[in-house]
């Protein structure tokens, strides 16, 4: 599903599906040449556990690797929701010089999470 912003002639396509997710599950591939910077935008809900995640890629949308901590904006490539921090925590986690398709990869922790990623189809709408 994606909704467009008709300002800035952009869309916002859902990574990762709001759910309640646990290690080892992964976001819908997003297609990076029409995104930001791979940018996803995580948003956190009910989150029972501590919650790692990491930028993924790859060239056909099938087999994914780990975006290098050189290609990703802030120089890290694991990100951590803290249980303790409370409902509603939103983290932003982008890289540059990405292969074609991107996606967040849920490492370990439990919880109610979604991600959504800016896509922009046509600059001139």
């Amino acid at each position: 599903m994606s909704r467009k912003d008709l300002i800035f002639g952009t869309y916002v396509a859902e990574s990762l599906v709001e759910t309640t997710v646990s290690g080892g599950e992964f976001g819908n591939g997003i297609d990076s040449l029409n995104t930001f910077n791979g940018k996803h935008i995580v948003l956190a809900g009910a989150v029972g556990t501590d919650i790692v995640l990491k930028l993924q890629e790859s060239v056909d949308d099938s087999v994914y690797t780990d975006v290098a901590v050189t290609q990703m904006i802030g120089g890290v490539n694991s990100f951590t929701i803290l249980a303790t921090g409370g409902d509603n925590t939103a983290i932003q986690i982008g890289g540059f010089d990405l292969q074609r398709y991107s996606r967040i990869a849920v490492v370990s922790g439990a919880g109610d999470i979604s991600a959504v990623s800016e896509v922009c189809t046509d600059l001139s709408s």
